[in-house]
């Protein structure tokens, strides 16, 4: 029911954290963006932590397990009751009129919190549950796996991030088509338009600029295919006698050590540099003369549209899901196969080849990104489905 004094819909999003991530970034947008005369926004979040905890708005309150002390003994499935029985308990105390959850992570509680205190429910699908469960969740997966499609099926509104991943969910879960939308990834374009006139945040190498710089930005994890992308380059410069290019990779996470390894197995310690982590990526991004999304798989791969509205030619990997449908085929950036370090070095060859015709094509994707994915647009589409979810009773598991 709807808050008695105010009239807005009390909603809580929730999170597992505010790391460096996609979805934490577009979970802010939303916060930022959402219209507070019809709605009255709360946070969740199982980890008080991460790089985007400063930019939470100030008229939307907290709630972080993490804020209760842990318990003096772990042992196997503890620590989800844990998590289901504090959600609950919010969901309660605070009045929660609609739960929306993003990410897999959060909906493993999330799901039988809302059935619990009886509470409308939205869950965010924002990679394809097959490839997400299976390289993220290797402990207990056939547990988590049971439990992930019981927490979805129990959803009043299942959302995806593109069209190509509502259809992997609506044959992962088996969902009634009906119950399930697709609401794109936003974008604050003149906030990363502000960010992008600013000064990079690498300085340049005493070389100085190279005749062909090459970005990527991501976390440092094997699903990115940041080793192709190195693989590439080395093909390029060694085998293709390419020497005047160089390779910006931004980003943190577990792969650093061995990325590193592999440039310098490679012999490009001149020429491939690791950035670290840095929270405006735009400016680099203008300075670029390609970027390169490599990923396994995706769900909407924000940094490609944040390149695109950069108006830096792109290539990507065709993996599931997004970039087909953000690049429109092939027509606004190039198309490689996933895990084919050849057919990037083709792509990035053919990118220094044909540099007129490239950044004639990355100022249409530049148009097309801003027409397609505003945050307001997104939002407004958010809104909606919050609205439709909140008119349903909550079904039981």
């Amino acid at each position: 029911m709807r808050s008695p004094v105010t009239q807005r819909l009390r909603v809580l999003f929730a999170i597992g954290s505010l790391g460096a991530g996609g979805s934490e970034r577009q979970l802010i947008g939303i916060l930022c963006h959402l219209d507070r005369s019809r709605f009255e926004p709360c946070l969740y979040l199982l980890n008080r932590d991460g790089e985007f905890l400063n930019q939470i708005p100030a008229d939307v309150p907290v709630a972080a397990f993490s804020d209760e002390p842990p318990p003096r003994l772990y042992l196997p499935g503890r620590m989800h009751r844990r998590q289901v029985r504090h959600l609950t308990g919010v969901l309660l105390s605070e009045r929660i009129d609609l739960l929306y959850d993003r990410t897999t992570r959060m909906a493993l509680a999330a799901g039988p919190a809302a059935v619990q205190a009886r509470v409308p429910r939205v869950s965010a699908i924002v990679a394809d549950p097959e490839y997400d469960l299976r390289e993220n969740y290797p402990r207990f997966r056939r547990l988590k796996q049971w439990l992930l499609r019981r927490s979805v099926e129990s959803a009043d509104r299942v959302l995806a991030n593109s069209e190509s991943l509502r259809q992997a969910a609506l044959r992962f879960f088996h969902l009634p088509e009906v119950r399930t939308a697709t609401v794109w990834n936003g974008f604050d374009f003149e906030q990363i338009q502000q960010l992008a006139e600013q000064p990079a945040p690498v300085a340049e190498t005493p070389e100085g600029r190279s005749s062909f710089e090459i970005l990527t930005v991501g976390r440092l994890c094997d699903v990115k295919g940041f080793a192709d992308l190195i693989e590439a380059v080395r093909l390029l410069v060694h085998e293709r006698n390419q020497p005047g290019l160089r390779l910006s990779i931004a980003g943190a996470g577990p792969d650093r050590d061995r990325l590193r390894q592999k440039i310098a197995a490679s012999r490009l310690d001149a020429r491939v540099r690791l950035t670290g982590y840095t929270n405006n990526p735009y400016s680099l991004m203008r300075r670029a003369d390609l970027f390169c999304l490599t990923s396994y798989y995706e769900g909407c791969p924000n940094v490609l549209v944040e390149a695109m509205a950069c108006g830096v030619p792109v290539a990507a990997t065709d993996c599931p899901h997004g970039p087909r449908e953000i690049l429109e085929g092939g027509r606004l950036g190039s198309l490689v196969p996933v895990a084919a370090p050849e057919s990037l070095a083709d792509a990035i060859q053919d990118a220094m080849q044909r540099r007129d015709f490239m950044r004639e094509r990355a100022r249409l994707a530049a148009e097309s990104v801003r027409q397609r994915f505003p945050i307001q647009e997104t939002v407004r589409n958010l809104e909606r489905q919050l609205e439709i979810a909140a008119k349903t009773k909550s079904r039981s598991f």
